[in-house]
């Protein structure tokens, strides 16, 4: 029985961003930020009128859009703490720069990202940890985001 229960919750995490939402797929959607979004973000931030509340590695920016034809899209950053390791999902994404590095999110959180952005999809703790922050939110519901338990993975949102 145990084999069998272990068959099923695999089958219902999602390996692609694009899984994730599972109602309403024709007002929403989930998938990476492209260059042209992350370009649209672009904008000078002075370091010394930063503080960093953490330094992300493995990181890439999710873009979740809701009405495709309107264009509303808000930009999460998905990585790892450096000093924690755990994941972590932002506020949506204010401005990047990507000469010094820095990120602000909606909340006034600030963020330094280390390393270069990663590629391809985000790994499974990433999506697990994006999917509790979508029901944070209080939109996991309405977007047919399956709830895990946070065993599964850990970390914190913002």
């Amino acid at each position: 029985m145990n084999g069998t229960m272990t068959k099923i919750q695999n089958a219902l995490i999602p390996t692609t961003l694009d899984q994730i939402i599972t109602r309403h797929r024709d007002d929403y959607s989930l998938q990476l930020s492209s260059d042209e979004d992350l370009a649209g973000l672009q904008k000078s931030i002075v370091a010394a009128e930063c503080y960093a509340a953490d330094e992300i590695i493995e990181w890439r920016v999710v873009c979740l859009e809701r009405n495709p034809a309107l264009g509303r899209k808000a930009h999460i950053l998905l990585g790892d703490v450096v000093r924690t390791g755990v994941p972590l999902s932002t506020s949506p994404v204010l401005y990047i720069d990507r000469g010094s590095r820095w990120v602000v999110t909606a909340s006034g959180s600030m963020y330094r990202l280390a390393g270069m952005k990663a590629p391809g999809e985000p790994p499974l703790l990433h999506m697990l940890h994006l999917c509790r922050t979508l029901h944070h939110w209080k939109i996991g519901e309405l977007l047919g985001v399956r709830s895990f338990p946070r065993q599964l993975e850990n970390g914190q949102s913002n």
